[in-house]
C-alpha cells in the first residue's frame, strides 16, 4: 500500500491530485495531512514537502518544493537523503553540481507549480481581459536588492503593488510581457503563471535545471546577468535591453508565448505533471 503525507499550503493540491489519480489505477493508496513524517526511529518535517510512503517496498519517496538548494538551509538535503529507508527524491528547485555523489545522486530534477494551481489552470480556460498593456508586468516582495532593479526600469514596468489574488491574475493577464526576478528560489511560481496565461516571460538565465529544461530564448528570453554577484544598474541595463529587442516584435512574443505554453501543460499543468511524478518514481 502507499501512504501519501503532506501538510498545507499548494502542496496539498499536488497530494490530491496523485492520490486520485492512483486511485483511479486501483492502486491501494492513503492521504493524511500530517505535521511530521516517522521513518523508523527518525522524525522529518513536512512543510512544503510530500512523502509517498511504500509499505510494500519497506521505504519512501520525496517531492521537495523547498526553495533552498544547500545543506544548511534545507532539512532534506541535510537530513532526509541520508536516510537508508528514502529511494529518490525528485526536487524542484535543483542544479546537478549539487547532487552528483552518493547519497546524493537520489536527488533528481523535477518541475515546479503556480502558488495556487487548481486556481490557475481553472482560470486559464476563462476569458481574461484582452493584452494590451506594453509595458511589463511584475508584483512581488519589495526586497531591498530587487527595489533597486526595479526602480531603474520604472518606465517600462507598472508599479509594484499589493492586490487581491484575483486583481493580481486579471491585471497579469493584460500584459504581453511579465518580468521574473528570482527570490528565496532560482524559479518563482511567478513564472509558470505568466506561462499559464500566455505572456513573455523576460528573466535572467536560469541556473536550475527540471526534468525537462526550459530553454533560454526559446522559453522565456533571457537576460545574462548574475543576480547575486552583478549590480542593479547591470541587471536592470540586461533587462532593459531584452525588453526592448522584444517588445514590438508581435512575432517573437508569439512564438516565446507558444513554446512556454507547451512546455508548461506537458510539466505544470494537471494532469500531466502528475503523471510525470509516477514516471519518475516507478511507483505505476
Amino acid at each position: 500500500m502507499l501512504k501519501i503525507i503532506y501538510y498545507g499550503d499548494w502542496h496539498g493540491q499536488v497530494a490530491q491530485r496523485l492520490f486520485d489519480h492512483l486511485k483511479s489505477k486501483n492502486i491501494d493508496v492513503e492521504l493524511s495531512c500530517e505535521s511530521n513524517f516517522k521513518s523508523g526511529d527518525k522524525t522529518f518535517e513536512t512543510r512544503k514537502v510530500i512523502y509517498i510512503e511504500d509499505d510494500s517496498a519497506g521505504g519512501y519517496y520525496v517531492l521537495d518544493f523547498k526553495d533552498m538548494l544547500g545543506y544548511k538551509n534545507n532539512f532534506v538535503v541535510r537530513e532526509v537523503v541520508h536516510d537508508d529507508r528514502c529511494f529518490k527524491i525528485l526536487k524542484s528547485q535543483y542544479r546537478k553540481d549539487h547532487y552528483i555523489d552518493p547519497p546524493y545522486n537520489k536527488i533528481i530534477p523535477f518541475t515546479y507549480f503556480e502558488k495556487n494551481p487548481e486556481l490557475v489552470q481553472s482560470l486559464r480556460l476563462k476569458d481574461g481581459p484582452s493584452k494590451s498593456i506594453k509595458k511589463m508586468f511584475f508584483r512581488g516582495q519589495p526586497w531591498k536588492n530587487r527595489n533597486k532593479v526595479l526602480d531603474r526600469i520604472d518606465d517600462i514596468i507598472i508599479p509594484n503593488r499589493l492586490t487581491s489574488i484575483e486583481d493580481y491574475y486579471n491585471d497579469m493577464r493584460s500584459h504581453w510581457i511579465g518580468l521574473a526576478l528570482p527570490g528565496w528560489g532560482n524559479i518563482c511560481h511567478r513564472e509558470l503563471e505568466y506561462f499559464a496565461f500566455d505572456i513573455a516571460v523576460i528573466m535572467p538565465k536560469l541556473k536550475n535545471t527540471f526534468h525537462n529544461d526550459l530553454i533560454p530564448d526559446y522559453h522565456y528570453i533571457s537576460v545574462d546577468v548574475n543576480t547575486t554577484k552583478d549590480k542593479s544598474k547591470v541587471i536592470a541595463s540586461g533587462i532593459r535591453d531584452a525588453y526592448e529587442s522584444v517588445v514590438d516584435d508581435r512575432d517573437k512574443l508569439n512564438e516565446v508565448i507558444s513554446n512556454a505554453r507547451r512546455w508548461y501543460e506537458e510539466n505544470v499543468m494537471f494532469p500531466n505533471s502528475i503523471k510525470l511524478i509516477t514516471t519518475l518514481l516507478g511507483i505505476i
